[in-house]
């Protein structure tokens, strides 16, 4: 991979930079290197937590990052919603944090007629959630993913992600999703913008080969595999694969 011409460093967090609480080995200290002399924005599918949720965890780890270096699927959903419908009401499987990110930003949650059917990750999802959704899709709600996602690394290994749930709504209800996060092509030209580089100026870190890998370069911008699970198959050519970002660094000399 011709390191040269790379201006621009997009970043996934969870699995990258940390797993849960903890922070990979020798990541810190690499993700500040690429703060001071590359523009940097942190992308991610996580939808439980808010940006200035991630901001805080990144700083208490002692990168110093600012909403504006952060750019996730649901601030990006969010803002999907408004711009079809400003005051739009809402009912959302997610976190406690990410419905009240939906209220802080106007937008009403309601479980009896709302414009929108949007899903996230929700650790206490259940049938009866499910079915809920499956009658509002029924009687006509519009249906958003905030991503789709297989599975995802949190604190006690691998779990189940949304992209399953996603597909036995599509199923069920006969209603296709509009999904916002990675590998959506729009989040990758979102976070383009934000980073006023070109696709070929950027280069996307990722440990996910479909959601990171495959969106990025499906829009010209390279990719930078961390290869931390090794039961994922590598379905794309990545331009680059490491066994941590810490390896990253030496990469670029």
């Amino acid at each position: 991979m011709d390191m040269n011409n790379i201006k621009a460093f997009m970043i996934d967090l969870d699995g990258v930079i940390y797993v849960g609480d903890m922070p990979v080995e020798g990541a810190i200290k690499t993700v500040n290197f690429l703060m001071e002399n590359y523009k940097c924005l942190f992308v991610t599918n996580t939808t439980r937590t808010t940006r200035k949720g991630i901001v805080k965890k990144l700083q208490q780890f002692g990168i110093r990052a600012n909403e504006e270096n952060v750019l996730t699927a649901l601030s990006a959903s969010i803002d999907y919603i408004k711009s079809k419908k400003a005051n739009a009401k809402c009912f959302v499987i997610g976190s406690a944090e990410s419905k009240n990110e939906f209220v802080n930003n106007g937008l009403e949650l309601d479980d009896k007629n709302p414009d929108f059917v949007v899903i996230g990750l929700d650790k206490n999802l259940n049938f009866e959630m499910l079915n809920k959704a499956f009658r509002l899709l029924m009687n006509g709600a519009s249906f958003v993913a905030m991503h789709e996602d297989r599975f995802a690394p949190l604190e006690d290994g691998l779990t189940i992600s949304v992209g399953p749930f996603v597909k036995a709504l599509e199923y069920a209800a006969g209603k296709v999703a509009v999904s916002i996060g990675k590998p959506n092509e729009n989040f990758f030209k979102i976070a383009i913008a934000r980073l006023k580089t070109t696709p070929e100026e950027t280069a996307m870190i990722g440990d996910d080969i479909e959601s990171d890998i495959a969106g990025a370069k499906n829009v010209r911008i390279k990719g930078i595999f961390i290869r931390n699970n090794p039961g994922q198959q590598i379905r794309i050519k990545p331009d680059l694969i490491l066994n941590s970002i810490s390896e990253l660094p030496k990469a670029l000399k």
